[in-house]
């Protein structure tokens, strides 16, 4: 495997530059002024507050494989219709205090992008609208990664129990293919921690333009974040029945 520094540096430094941006944004936005003037070279069509989610996803890519580099031991077969897969990550867990540690970013990321700006205005603040877009976007993705956090949690408790799978051939593939190949329970949990995230924006005082999310919609939004929530924590729970260990990836093809 290639070196993991070189990666984990360049997706440290535009994880770095991309937080800057964004951290520039919110204060020109809280000020009332549009983040337009920022990027007077960049196109009229390029929404200016998705610069920092597009440094961010390149950022994300090369953390993710410095990181897998660093800690994942790679496995290689030749494809066949019946195994699919044929890239295999055997991955060295971290401790569970070491997850919780971490799941602390994303929620102290998501309390400066929705909950502060929601305390400002209230406080008579009178931001622009870039800033609801910026606490929409970056707060449910902040969010989302929160709750992709506590379903990791379940899912290493549910693995501490130790029971081997009973489950037959057809159902092992499927919960083969869908927590070990494309982690399912991680999708639902990213959705719920998402929608659930972005509900204190209900609480914002817009005098001027509509409410970032309107008060009439907390409710179903909830319901929705509620449903997901339990479909993601009760896939996290049965995701042993894969029959396979702990921190084991599988690539879909």
């Amino acid at each position: 495997m290639p070196n993991p520094l070189p990666f984990l540096l360049v997706g440290g430094v535009l994880a770095a530059a991309a937080i800057a941006v964004l951290a520039v944004m919110i204060d020109v936005a809280l000020r009332g002024e549009s983040i337009d003037a920022m990027f007077p070279t960049v196109a009229e069509r390029v929404p200016r507050a998705s610069i920092p989610a597009s440094i961010l996803l390149f950022a994300g890519c090369a953390l993710f494989l410095g990181e897998m580099f660093r800690r994942a031991r790679w496995e290689f077969r030749e494809i066949t219709l019946r195994t699919a897969g044929m890239t295999t990550m055997r991955i060295r867990t971290l401790p569970l205090w070491a997850v919780m540690l971490w799941s602390l970013l994303p929620l102290t990321v998501w309390m400066l992008l929705v909950p502060l700006p929601v305390a400002f205005v209230r406080a008579g603040s009178d931001p622009s609208d870039d800033l609801w877009l910026i606490s929409l976007l970056y707060g449910f993705v902040a969010a989302g990664f929160w709750g992709i956090f506590v379903v990791s949690m379940v899912k290493r408790l549910a693995y501490a129990r130790g029971r081997v799978s009973t489950a037959g051939a057809r159902e092992l593939r499927f919960w083969r293919i869908a927590s070990v190949q494309w982690r399912i329970e991680s999708w639902f949990g990213f959705l719920a921690g998402g929608l659930a995230g972005l509900l204190p924006l209900s609480l914002a005082d817009v005098r001027t333009t509509s409410s970032p999310v309107e008060p009439g919609a907390v409710g179903l939004l909830a319901l929705i974040a509620g449903a997901l929530a339990i479909v993601a924590l009760a896939l996290a729970c049965a995701s042993p029945r894969s029959g396979y260990v702990e921190g084991v990836a599988e690539s879909v093809i």
